[in-house]
């Protein structure tokens, strides 16, 4: 029971840590060095990928808005022709769990 509760509090700090690399990259996203920033953030889409399906199998709120701040901050990668469907298919997942009312997520911080 402790080693799941270990095991867990590690996918929720690898889940937050690449939410913040992915706010990080946000604002470098639009501006002049983007492709590098994009290039960078290619190398970790196996990560982003995991913190987002960790966040999907086992949803609350705290892990849906994070993967949906992630998943919103690096939208020009997942918009690249190779990474579009998945991207989406983020998307659509995480939407219709916050949709069901089953999760409620506040996105604003205000």
């Amino acid at each position: 029971m402790e080693e799941a509760k270990e095991d867990q509090a590690t996918y929720d700090a690898h889940l937050a840590y690449y939410t913040g690399l992915a706010e990080q990259a946000e604002t470098q996203l639009l501006r002049e060095q983007q492709y590098t920033w994009i290039d960078q953030l290619k190398l970790e889409i196996d990560n982003f990928s995991n913190a987002l399906e960790w966040s999907l199998e086992n949803p609350n709120p705290a892990r849906l808005k994070l993967g949906l701040q992630m998943l919103t901050a690096t939208e020009r990668l997942w918009t690249l022709p190779l990474l579009t469907k998945t991207g989406f298919g983020y998307l659509f997942r995480l939407l219709a769990l916050v949709s069901d009312n089953q999760f409620p997520v506040h996105l604003c911080t205000d």
